[in-house]
């Protein structure tokens, strides 16, 4: 039996496994070098990465809404995100 795209982004993506350099740049899309290690530096999982970067780019904020929290290496995560995304302030 032969698994389709979709089914083997499914395994990757809700894997309790260890992130690697290159799940965290298929969760996140292309990014900075410094921002992957950083992401790595967490020991978060692949699914802690999905999460963290679920809660940032979902159009629904449902999760705070449940009741669920943020385990500490999915929040640690979207601050890392977060800074990523935010942009510098130029101070003119």
């Amino acid at each position: 039996m032969e698994l389709g795209t979709e089914d083997m982004a499914q395994n990757v993506i809700s894997s309790d496994r260890p992130a690697t350099a290159r799940d965290v740049s298929d969760i996140i899309g292309a990014a900075d070098e410094r921002l992957v290690l950083d992401i790595l530096a967490t020991q978060a999982s692949v699914a802690e990465i999905s999460e963290a970067y679920h809660w940032l780019t979902a159009d629904d904020h449902l999760g705070g809404d449940l009741g669920k929290q943020m385990s500490t290496r999915v929040a640690a995560v979207c601050e890392l995100l977060k800074a990523d995304l935010e942009p510098p302030d130029e101070d003119l």
